[in-house]
Parts: C-alpha cells; structure tokens; sequence
C-alpha cells in the first residue's frame, strides 16, 4: 500500500510540473502552435545535431547528413560533392564564413560563394581533425581533439581564384587527463581572456 501511494505521489507531481512548466511557455512564447520542419519541408536529414543563426539571420541546421539553410520560408542544403557529412558543430567569423566540425574534420563554408573548403595545416598535407572547437578575435581557432588543446592561427591565399586555407599552430597545451578521459566542449570567455573546457567525464577546466 505505501509503495502504490509513493508511485501514486509520484505521478501526480510529475503531472503537476509538466503543467506549471505548459503554462509557462504558453506565457512565454507569442504563438500557440508549434511548427516541424523536417525532410517533408525540405530539410537534408530528419536528424538535427546543432543549430545556429549567423549575422544575416538565417538559421543554419546541422545534421548528420550536411548542412540546411533555412530563411524563414525556404530551406537550401549544402554538402561536399554530396558526400554523407555528420555536422556536429556551427561557428561564424565576420567575414561571411561557417566554421563547421564534420565528421570530426574542421571545414570552412564560404557563404557568399556557398562552398565547402577544407582548410589544411600549412604544408599542405593533413586535414585538421577537431572534436570541438572555439574561435577568438576572428583568427585564432581553439581546437581540442582527445586530450590535446592546440591555438591554430588561419591564414587566407587565392590560387586560381579558389580559395585556399592553411592553419598554424600557435601553441599546444598538453593536459595530463585520465586514462580514456577526453575533452568533449569548450567556450571562452566573452573577453577572450578565459578559456573554459568541458571533458567526457564532466570534470570542468579553465585558463
């Protein structure tokens, strides 16, 4: 009998919350309908893993099959030589350029030509693998891939007219994790001055 009346207290708190927190949306949000986009609507996957909204307010959808551009009427999907690409992060620089980690490499979409580049250290020959990454003063990419932090500087050149990207590293910083423990996010601060990283365990580190 106690068991059924604790299960019984249970629920009703569980409805009860779900209630409160119904009601504060409808508060909250300007329309009660919510719409879906999804593949019907345009859409290149039906499984959406970041979203982001550049400096001209469009909203940019990664998936695990590309890339979708949505401008509140339309949706335009974008790939690379429509290869399958898991996009798992969105990130902008001023310069009308996505910075998007795909398949664990770092690719740069260039939004007024729509092209995917594929930037490269700077000899030319290793594709920048990166689990997460965070970008500061428009130049400086912070890049974690395991347990490893690397400082990346980009650097711009034109060769036939196509644009190419190579990266330098500017410095790397080691941290002596757990065995198997990697980083799985990072953020800075909003002055730049304060780097914050997250690991699989949950531990959180800064400098």
């Amino acid at each position: 009998m106690k068991r059924t009346v604790r299960y019984t207290v249970l629920v009703l708190i569980a409805i009860i919350n779900s209630l409160v927190i119904t009601t504060s949306l409808y508060a909250v949000l300007p329309y009660n309908e919510l719409h879906q986009l999804n593949m019907s609507n345009g859409l290149v996957d039906n499984i959406i893993t970041c979203i982001y909204q550049d400096q001209d307010r469009f909203m940019w959808f990664g998936s695990t099959n590309g890339l979708s551009r949505y401008d509140g009427k339309q949706i335009r999907n974008f790939s690379v030589d429509n290869a399958r690409m898991y996009v798992s992060d969105i990130k902008e620089t001023s310069d009308d350029k996505l910075w998007v980690i795909t398949n664990e490499y770092l690719y740069c979409f260039d939004r007024r030509k729509e092209k995917f580049v594929l930037p490269s250290f700077q000899d030319g020959k290793k594709a920048i693998s990166v689990s997460a990454m965070e970008i500061t003063g428009d130049s400086l990419f912070w890049i974690v891939k395991g347990g490893q932090l690397q400082c990346l500087k980009r650097h711009y050149k034109l060769v036939k007219g196509d644009l190419q990207i190579e990266m330098t590293v500017e410095a790397g910083y080691p941290f002596f994790l757990d065995e198997g423990e990697s980083f799985s996010n990072l953020c800075a601060s909003q002055d730049g001055h304060f780097l914050y990283l997250v690991t699989d365990k949950g531990n959180l580190l800064f400098f």
